[in-house]
């Protein structure tokens, strides 16, 4: 394996997930994760930045003209060590759909449910074993 790889705690460092209407995907984020996201501007875009530890990776729900919802492409996994279910059960309430099942995963490597959030967005939520 490579030192630049060895070297990175995370494979990946940043997130965006897109939003026609950052209000309405802020409460949404909110709602779900039961916690409060930071709004700021940078540059032409506007976010919300979710929660993250200093050694974990940070994302944001991101309103930029060259981003757009999608329910196809890369999906991204947010942490609900709060607990999975507790998430799902605030996921309608705020604006959204669950997708299938709940998935446990082998070896302990916890659970996972894929919703749509209010935006579009196909999002993963993962709680660990």
């Amino acid at each position: 394996m490579s030192a630049v790889l060895q070297s990175r705690p995370h494979a990946a460092v940043w997130v965006e997930i897109p939003a026609n209407d950052l209000d309405r995907a802020t409460r949404f984020y909110e709602a779900i994760l039961a916690t409060s996201l930071r709004r700021e501007k940078i540059g032409p875009s506007e976010l919300a930045v979710l929660p993250y530890g200093e050694a974990g990776s940070g994302g944001a729900i991101v309103k930029s003209a060259d981003l757009v919802p999608s329910s196809t492409g890369t999906l991204v996994f947010l942490n609900c060590d709060q607990g999975l279910d507790q998430v799902l059960a605030r996921v309608e309430p705020a604006g959204g759909t669950i997708d299938g099942t709940v998935v446990t995963l082998p070896d302990r490597m916890g659970r996972y449910a894929r919703i749509r959030d209010c935006e579009g967005n196909c999002v993963g939520l993962h709680e660990r074993g």
